[in-house]
């Protein structure tokens, strides 16, 4: 489970080579380096895979630079549906943080991080556990960012487990430390919590507030490189206007950003469903096989069961 095996096939030796020494990489401390690989992994930017093996090779050194890494990996496991591997870097970050002392958010870090693993595996009471665990651990007179993350993935939870009224109050309190927050990409943070709470609006079929809440982002998200939201944010605009039986504008949405190949592997589940549910509408039987198809690979690679959602729309193909 510790061992990285990278796709050579993306990036060349001698390609890795390049990037590095243009990007500087070796005068840069560890700290700025793990700065740097959220964000060629928030960017979708391939050239993260050259950074992790150069830190990796590097830099564990410390018990800090180790626990950094080490929550990094669980975190980019977790969003590839590695999930053994992701609970496995995640123990050897906390393996690390009784040494870190002088850093408080170690701790609460690394539990919010088990926590999305049970998240990702839509064990959402399990992953409640965790998050509560890291705010018992928390500094609440740390930086809020910290907690923001962690009342915002509750909410994320409580939206899952059909209880929008839980879901309202956490995405709410997330947001009230977010807009205390003035820490790097605390922008696309805050973009993420707004939109979480104009799903929870589409929960509860008041499509019309989602819309008013969700379409001002669309002109915030110019301004930040942040693919992942932006997919989330036209899926669920996508998904308030076909429930507004407004399908073209829902096409409109769902279509501009998820191009003609699919591909499960950049988080475009939401998008799917959407999608397949507007086809069903329209009786287009012949644009839902690719999407069911595309759904049923990734399920079978990661090794668990597809959510209801894909049983009932391949019953309808």
């Amino acid at each position: 489970l510790l061992t990285l095996l990278f796709s050579i096939n993306l990036w060349a030796a001698e390609d890795c080579a390049n990037w590095l020494e243009k990007e500087n990489i070796s005068e840069k401390p560890p700290k700025k380096l793990i700065v740097q690989l959220y964000d060629l992994m928030r960017e979708e930017n391939d050239c993260f895979l050259c950074l992790i093996d150069y830190y990796r090779n590097t830099h564990l050194t410390t018990p800090e630079y180790k626990q950094l890494f080490y929550n990094f990996m669980g975190q980019y496991y977790n969003n590839t549906g590695k999930f053994d591997s992701a609970r496995a870097y995640i123990l050897l970050a906390i393996g690390q943080d009784s040494l870190l002392t002088d850093n408080p958010e170690a701790i609460p870090a690394d539990l919010a991080t088990l926590g999305n693993t049970e998240l990702f595996q839509r064990n959402y009471h399990e992953a409640l556990k965790y998050y509560q665990k890291a705010l018992d651990a928390v500094d609440w007179n740390g930086r809020p960012f910290v907690i923001a993350n962690t009342f915002a993935t509750m909410g994320v939870c409580y939206v899952e487990l059909e209880m929008p009224g839980n879901a309202l109050a956490h995405f709410s309190t997330a947001l009230e430390y977010s807009i205390r927050d003035t820490t790097l990409h605390s922008t696309g943070r805050r973009l993420m919590i707004r939109h979480n709470i104009g799903v929870v609006h589409n929960v509860r079929g008041q499509h019309q507030r989602a819309l008013e809440i969700l379409e001002p982002l669309i002109d915030s998200l110019e301004h930040i490189d942040y693919p992942y939201l932006e997919r989330l944010l036209h899926s669920s605009i996508g998904y308030a206007y076909l429930q507004s039986q407004e399908p073209e504008l829902a096409e409109q949405h769902l279509r501009s950003i998820i191009g003609n190949k699919m591909n499960f592997d950049i988080n475009q589940e939401e998008l799917y469903y959407c999608l397949l549910e507007l086809y069903a509408q329209q009786n287009a039987s012949n644009k839902m096989k690719s999407i069911l198809d595309a759904i049923s690979a990734h399920y079978e690679d990661v090794g668990i069961p597809p959510p209801f959602e894909h049983y009932y729309w391949t019953g309808q193909y």
